[in-house]
């Protein structure tokens, strides 16, 4: 939730059906009722109208509850692997179950049982192979395999395997989709330190998408080439951007968007030497954090301000802040190489060191240790 990039998740899984009555009955029992209901639903919603039901609700609950996302995409590997082949035929079974098998992947990853998604996607893989290799489930198994490796850090296989979901929905003619994983590749290099690259790819992802069709993803990559524009030093270049996409943010983005972009354009304006505005944003988004209750980003938002307040010759208080934040970090006992971070910052801080640069080292870590769990301490610091 800081303005530091999050990689974007696949697009929603493909379902033939969706539009059926019977799956929409199923949808709705499912919804209403849970499992235990469609359990007792006649018969003609049973099968595929259940199996599409269980993966459409599963998908729905990424962002609020991974727990229920597995459980349900389990359910559908249970139909898929029920289903008649004489109805449906062998070979699109096996596509079906492939399907299962691999939002199950993608369930397990989102709730970050990793070992597990691995396991269901290779197992997808599998019945891929045994099934009619149908081009589009390829791009998509293939995508979702993509954000695995992306949160395993294997960000050079995440890469390449974007190339292949690049290609292939290019191949056919879907521009939107091809852009998306653009963006998506956009990202990833963004989080393996090459920050000119992300931005080109970004800059070629946004360019092909649809954004009326997927108006967050097309602010995430407005979002995210503003970031990496700061962090390469091209602040004018950012606010620019910024400012021409003010009403995308209006119109699509949410509370935390808002308060993010209060944050960017602080970091904006501090770059320029813009002190006084760059305070105001900065205060106006480490506030709009702690009302949201989300502490690690006010914190990081704190040291921020931090900068600006010692650039301006504003010590005590820009020392008071910083030590603020840190008793922040040691409350919510953040991942063991942060806090390691945070101890040093800390330490230079009580002791009244001109320890300007290592904020500045220990805010990027801090930041990128969100999106990045096995970063260490002494490879970023020594």
């Amino acid at each position: 939730m800081s303005d530091h990039p999050t990689p974007s998740e696949p697009q929603a899984p493909a379902a033939a059906t969706r539009s059926d009555r019977r799956v929409r009955a199923a949808l709705s029992l499912l919804e209403s009722g849970g499992v235990e209901e469609l359990a007792e639903a006649p018969s003609d919603l049973k099968g595929l109208p259940a199996y599409e039901a269980f993966l459409e609700r599963s998908w729905s609950l990424r962002h609020d509850d991974p727990d229920e996302m597995v459980r349900l995409a389990m359910f559908a590997t249970l139909v898929a692997g029920k289903l008649d082949p004489a109805t449906h035929g062998s070979r699109q079974v096996k596509d079906l179950q492939c399907r299962a098998w691999a939002e199950l992947g993608n369930a397990y990853r989102v709730a970050d049982d990793l070992d597990a998604a691995d396991f269901a996607l290779g197992r997808a893989a599998e019945l891929y192979l045994e099934g009619t290799r149908d081009e589009l489930l390829g791009a998509r198994l293939f995508d979702l395999q993509a954000s695995l490796f992306g949160a395993r850090r294997s960000f050079a296989a995440a890469l390449q395997t974007l190339d292949v979901v690049h290609e292939l929905y290019v191949r056919h003619g879907d521009v939107h989709l091809a852009g998306r994983a653009l963006i998506k590749k956009g990202l990833y290099s963004g989080l393996a330190n090459d920050s000119e690259e992300a931005i080109r790819l970004l800059r070629r992802g946004l360019a092909m998408i649809d954004a009326e069709r997927e108006p967050q993803l097309a602010l995430s990559a407005v979002h995210n080439i503003a970031f990496f524009l700061i962090g390469c030093g091209k602040f004018r270049e950012a606010r620019s951007l910024v400012w021409q996409n003010l009403p995308l943010y209006d119109a699509h983005g949410g509370q935390l968007h808002r308060i993010k972009l209060q944050g960017l354009r602080g970091l904006i304006c501090a770059g320029l030497g813009e002190l006084d505005r760059a305070e105001e944003y900065l205060t106006a988004a480490r506030r709009g954090f702690e009302e949201a209750g989300v502490r690690y980003h006010a914190a990081i938002a704190g040291l921020d301000l931090a900068v600006v307040w010692l650039r301006q010759g504003r010590r005590e208080e820009a020392r008071d802040l910083v030590l603020e934040s840190v008793r922040v970090f040691l409350e919510l006992r953040i991942h063991r190489e942060a806090l390691a971070a945070v101890l040093v910052l800390q330490r230079a801080f009580e002791k009244g060191l001109q320890a300007d640069a290592l904020l500045d080292k220990a805010r990027e870590f801090l930041r990128r240790i969100e999106q990045d769990p096995a970063l260490t301490f002494e490879s970023f610091f020594l």
